[in-house]
Order: structure tokens, then sequence, then C-alpha cells
């Protein structure tokens, strides 16, 4: 046919969400199964094929084929399950097989590299680990022309489909896997040295895959402090708590365990954010805080360590705990005389005692908060507080005057904190 001339070749675009659905539909009514598509269903569909019409119409045929009668009164229930486990129907798989059989060695080898950096891919990334620019570039070629990649502008590319890259990848041998993220992350890295911290947890990410656990580690407490001066606190509190899986599996050595604490203090800080003080992750974290701290040396780490033990306490209005661990913390700021151990110190025992009503004893701690503070340490602070320290010591005199009827004394504490915060913007 191809010789003759008798046939055309029509190259479908991707449906939309509302395309997909429709033909969903139609493969659901030829089937005869007195069913229809779930309402709220189709964009599920539609996340799962990318809008490949071959992709809905075998996505929906290899359900229904594998659909038992005594399903069919949990019909929503199956099809949502179905597609959420992501198993590729029979003929989708050996159509992507099939199209990665007919590739020449180098354009395997290519698409071998582009499945572990990711779903997209850029040229310059390729062209660090393929010296042979010519033959990288007949490679991309073939990989266009047999539509396993597809252009996303002159130097960056994407899979037709994420199931092509989860094929390819799902191919390599661990050791092969290993290998290539290895090279891939000393690659994006080189690539990026100034400006690690935006793509930094998709660093950690490919030493991880490496099993270079030790590297990851850096990387995703990294990112973690990146996401974390965006106010990303879920992404933040995801990064550390993969920093921390992975620090688990490590042998148990002092080191560890200063690392550990590291990770947890973050994590405490930003879980408290928007949760309830009940949450069971919150207890967990701040149980773990507190084993580690009697047996770190670094003074800084168990410092604060044991602020953040004293503010947890009295979230928790567990009021005769918290202003133990605050005397103790005076006690270690006037040993040390670091100026801000003392603000964070003087702060914490103000509000212990503005806890328990006794706004008026708090008044001088606070002040002598503000007092100690050196605006030069400003950034170390909030980088390692996730607060301002001056602002929240205004605050909280600010709150204290107020109680004691000096209402006039408060404005202009507010009036203050406010005009340091902005400061900040």
């Amino acid at each position: 046919m191809r010789y003759h001339q008798r046939w055309h070749e029509f190259v479908l675009g991707r449906l939309t969400v509302a395309q997909s659905a429709q033909l969903a539909q139609k493969v659901i009514t030829q089937a005869q199964i007195g069913h229809e598509l779930p309402p709220h269903f189709d964009k599920v569909l539609h996340q799962h094929t990318e809008g490949n019409p071959l992709f809905v119409v075998e996505t929906i045929r290899s359900l229904l084929s594998s659909l038992k009668h005594n399903q069919s009164d949990h019909w929503t229930e199956t099809l949502r399950h179905a597609i959420v486990s992501g198993a590729l129907p029979p003929i989708v798989q050996a159509t992507i097989e099939q199209r990665l059989i007919s590739l020449s060695p180098q354009a395997r080898q290519v698409v071998e590299v582009a499945a572990v950096i990711g779903r997209s891919f850029t040229v310059p990334t390729l062209g660090e680990l393929y010296q042979n620019e010519a033959e990288l570039v007949r490679s991309l070629e073939e990989l266009l022309y047999r539509q396993v990649i597809r252009e996303e502008s002159s130097v960056s590319y994407d899979f037709t489909h994420d199931r092509v890259r989860e094929v390819v990848y799902a191919g390599l041998s661990q050791t092969r896997r290993r290998l290539l993220h290895k090279q891939v992350a000393s690659v994006i890295e080189r690539l990026n040295t100034t400006d690690l911290d935006a793509i930094s947890g998709q660093i950690a990410l490919h030493y991880e895959r490496a099993g270079l656990y030790s590297q990851a580690i850096d990387f995703y407490e990294r990112a973690s402090k990146a996401a974390q001066r965006l106010y990303a606190n879920e992404e933040t509190a995801g990064y550390l708590r993969r920093g921390l899986a992975l620090l688990r599996q490590q042998p148990v050595t002092p080191e560890r365990g200063q690392r550990e604490l590291g990770l947890l203090l973050p994590l405490g800080v930003i879980l408290t954010i928007g949760r309830r003080y009940g949450d069971p992750e919150i207890n967990l974290v701040f149980e773990q805080i507190y084993t580690l701290s009697r047996h770190i040396d670094d003074i800084e780490q168990r410092f604060d360590a044991l602020r953040s033990l004293c503010e947890h306490h009295r979230n928790f209005l567990r009021m005769e705990a918290s202003m133990e661990i605050a005397d103790y913390l005076l006690t270690l700021a006037h040993k040390t005389k670091r100026a801000d151990f003392l603000t964070l110190a003087y702060c914490e025992k103000g509000l212990a005692l503005a806890y328990v009503c006794r706004s008026r004893e708090a008044i001088p701690y606070f002040e002598q908060a503000i007092a100690y503070y050196q605006p030069e340490q400003k950034d170390s602070m909030i980088a390692r507080l996730a607060f301002h320290p001056l602002v929240n010591a205004l605050a909280f005199l600010a709150m204290a005057k107020q109680l004691c009827g000096y209402a006039d004394q408060a404005v202009i504490l507010i009036n203050r904190a406010i005009e340091v915060a902005n400061d900040l913007a």
C-alpha cells in the first residue's frame, strides 16, 4: 500500500479534556455495559492519558476487559482505582516497545539518558554527556521522527508521553540507572553553579537514586532552605522529611545525630505553622528533638533545640516545663555571652511569664531581649529561626504593655515592629 500510495497518514493532535471524555464515553457505550463515565472523571482520565487518542481508547478498553461482573456495582471506584494504579494497557505497552526496538543504538543511548534526566530535558545537559555533537543531533532527530520525544524549544525537549519515559526507564538495569543518575546530577550541578538553590531538589533526587545518600541529604537540606525563603512550607517539609529518611538509613554515630537534629529543628518550626498543636507528627518531631538534644555537643544546636522545646511546651500549656527550660536558656546564654542567645532566651522567659498572666513581670525580659539584639546578626538569625527576633520581641512587649494598661506605648511598639518587618520586604 505504501508503494502504490494507497494510504494516507493523519497526525492526530492531543485531545482536550472534553474530547478525551467524549471519546472514552463512545468506547464505554459500544461495550454496552450500561455505565457512563463518572462525573468529574474526565480530568483524571486526561491527566493519565495526556489526551493521546490511542491511550484514551486502549485505557478504557483495558479497564472494561478486566472489569469483573461483581464489580459492576462499584463502577466508579473500580475505574478510578484502575487509572490511579497506573498499569499500562497491553496495546499501549506494545506500541511503545515497538517504537523503542526500532531505534538505532545511538538513539537508544540518548533516550535512556533523557529518561533518567526526567520528563523534560535540554540539549546542553545531554551535550555534557555526549561529546559527539553531530551524533547527538542525529539521535534527537531520529527520536523526533519516531515520536518518542517532541520539541519544546530550540534547546529543550520532552517525551511525547510520560509513559514512554517510564517504559524506557524501566528497561534500564539498576546498575546503569545509578551510574546515569550520578552523571546527570554532576552535570546539572556543574551547569548551574550560579543558581544551585533553584534546582537543588532535582539534584538531590538524582543523588538519591544514584545511591549517594550523603550528597542527596546535603541538597535536600539546601532545597528546604530555598523553599523556606519562599514560604513554601509544604515543599520545605517534604524536602526535610526526605533528607531525614535517607539519614536514618546511615549508621548511628554522633555526627549522624547532629545532622539529624539540624533537619528536625526546621521541620518542627515548619510543622507548627498552620497545623493544630495536637498533630501527631509535631509531637513525634519534638520528642525526637528532645532525645537528640541530650547528646549533642554543639552549643548552638543544643540551644536551638531547647528553645524549640520551650516553645512546644508553651503551645501545649505545659507551663512548668516551659518555664524551667526558659530559665536554663538564660543560664546558658549568660554563660556563653552570645548576644543572639541572650535575645532569644530573654524573649522565651518573657513569654513563659506572659502565658501565666504575669505580663508585668514579663515586660523587663522583653526589654532585655530588645536591648541585646544586634542588627548585624539579623540575616543569620532569620535563616536559623525562620522569624525576625526583633519583630517578635517588639510585638510581645507591645502585647504585655497593652495588658498592663499602657496602650499608647503598645501602639508605638507595634508601629516600630511594622517598620522593622517592612525593611525586610
